[in-house]
């Protein structure tokens, strides 16, 4: 699959995400998601925002953000290590439509921002 490259270093995802990710785009998804949630995977996940915003709310949840760019991820694993919710998150090199998962091993999945960088959709939802 031919994924495109949106070309948003990790210093660009930080300030826009500054412009629209504000708490009541988080209260937004901590009333969508469940409470019991047991496991949140996030496609594109970039530096892992949700998971350093949703988990606190979140105690029993745990965090698999998968990205394709390897300097996102170093940037997301970095941001991880040593935050409270570290434990429970983790990111993994991945594209969208082929995620390093078992079938009906997550309860939740999130896109937050990414479809748009994908040329085929409906590979990425089934």
């Amino acid at each position: 699959m031919d994924l495109r490259t949106d070309g948003l270093t990790p210093r660009a995802l930080q300030s826009s995400r500054r412009t629209w990710w504000d708490s009541m785009f988080t209260q937004l998804l901590l009333e969508a998601i469940p409470l019991d949630t047991r496991q949140i995977v996030e496609l594109d996940c970039g530096l892992a925002a949700a998971a350093h915003t949703l988990l606190p709310s979140l105690p029993e949840a745990s965090y698999v953000g998968t990205d394709f760019l390897p300097e996102r991820l170093a940037e997301a694993k970095q941001g991880l290590q040593g935050a409270k919710i570290g434990a429970r998150a983790e990111v993994r090199l991945a594209p969208p439509t082929d995620l390093p998962l078992a079938d009906s091993s997550c309860d939740v999945v999130l896109s937050i921002m990414s479809l748009q960088h994908v040329q085929d959709v409906p590979a990425v939802l089934a």
